[in-house]
């Protein structure tokens, strides 16, 4: 496994991957992506600037970005007990954050969860694709790998992005017993339409 990991403007860490020749891979969610209108963040994007419901279409992806980015960072530190560095988010991303928290810690009071690591960056040679899962955890004593997601709603993109991740493990010498996407949102609403399948393949073979 190689993989080189880049900081893009002090926010988050942008992976860009490796293989074990040199050879610049794709990451996940460009691929994912390509899938259009099943549910992609490029689709998702085409369709907000189409509708004409936001002024300046940038701004508010550079916002939703940023809001995305604390949420998983507030989540990941939690669960793996380590500290985050929140210096660099605004008051109201904060404020989202921690009540996708509140849900998170909410899913899990209603299992056995314990901690195996988070954010890991992962490089495929077979498959030739990198990514980087946001939890791996053992959830009712199954292995499992947990994407968090700042909407509300669980997209077939998301299955299938979630469902690669789960490749990069079991590649990378991890069983994964389960797939799980947690759809946050961005309010104080509990959460809903949690998605769990033992069942990955389909996912993947998409």
């Amino acid at each position: 496994m190689a993989t080189r990991v880049e900081n893009v403007r002090g926010r988050s860490a942008k992976h860009q991957y490796v293989d074990a020749s040199g050879t610049w891979l794709p990451g996940t969610t460009t691929i994912v992506d390509l899938l259009g209108p099943v549910g992609g963040l490029g689709y998702w994007g085409f369709q907000i600037g189409k509708s004409g419901e936001v002024d300046d279409y940038w701004a508010y992806l550079k916002g939703l970005a940023s809001t995305g980015s604390c949420v998983h960072a507030v989540i990941t530190a939690y669960a793996g007990e380590t500290k985050v560095d929140l210096s660099v988010y605004t008051g109201q991303e904060i404020e989202v954050a921690n009540a996708c928290l509140e849900k998170y810690k909410g899913w899990e009071a209603k299992h056995e969860v314990e901690f195996i690591y988070a954010e890991r960056p992962l490089v495929s040679e077979a498959h030739k694709y990198g990514g980087t899962l946001d939890l791996y955890l053992i959830v009712d004593d199954l292995r499992t790998v947990v994407d968090l997601k700042s909407s509300d709603e669980v997209r077939l993109s998301h299955k299938v992005q979630t469902a690669s991740y789960g490749q990069l493990v079991r590649e990378n010498g991890e069983a994964v017993d389960q797939l799980i996407v947690l759809p946050l949102g961005r309010d104080d609403q509990p959460m809903k339409n949690v998605w769990a399948t033992q069942n990955v393949e389909p996912y993947w073979d998409i």
